[in-house]
């Protein structure tokens, strides 16, 4: 299976308790080769990214860190196994560990986004309307 994860976008649809991840979070991914990367805001998050390695089972390694809405700089390791979907899209489940506070483990997945049902969301506030296009100052703004 030959995985392209370059302009996607996901959301997530499940997070354990202890992640700041949630549906108003959005990930914007690209790739070159095994190298993939992702900005992503919304929700509790003001910003943040992460980057990751895509290995040969379709596995990615990556490494996060982001900040808050309680202005907490956050970081931590992921590995996230991607589900290609029947229509296409794709699908990731993730085991996570946070490098800072507590260290505590959880899972999320994630799922794809389709670039025109990013409008809904916004319209039924399903998504924050900064998570598609945040700029830098509303980093300083949060904090």
């Amino acid at each position: 299976m030959v995985i392209d994860l370059d302009g996607r976008i996901f959301r997530a649809t499940e997070n354990s308790q202890s992640g700041d991840v949630g549906e108003g979070t959005l990930f914007h991914y690209h790739q070159d080769g095994t190298t993939v990367w992702a900005n992503y805001n919304g929700g509790a998050i003001v910003r943040g990214h992460l980057i990751a390695t895509l290995g040969p089972d379709g596995t990615l390694d990556m490494r996060y860190h982001h900040l808050n809405t309680s202005a907490d700089l956050m970081t931590g390791t992921c590995t996230s196994r991607i589900e290609a979907l029947a229509d296409g899209s794709y699908r990731l489940h993730e085991d996570w560990q946070w490098t800072c506070g507590e260290k505590k483990r959880g899972n999320s997945v994630l799922e794809q986004v389709e670039p025109e049902r990013l409008s809904l969301l916004h319209e039924f506030g399903d998504v924050d309307s900064g998570a598609m296009d945040a700029s830098p100052s509303d980093l300083q703004a949060a904090v």
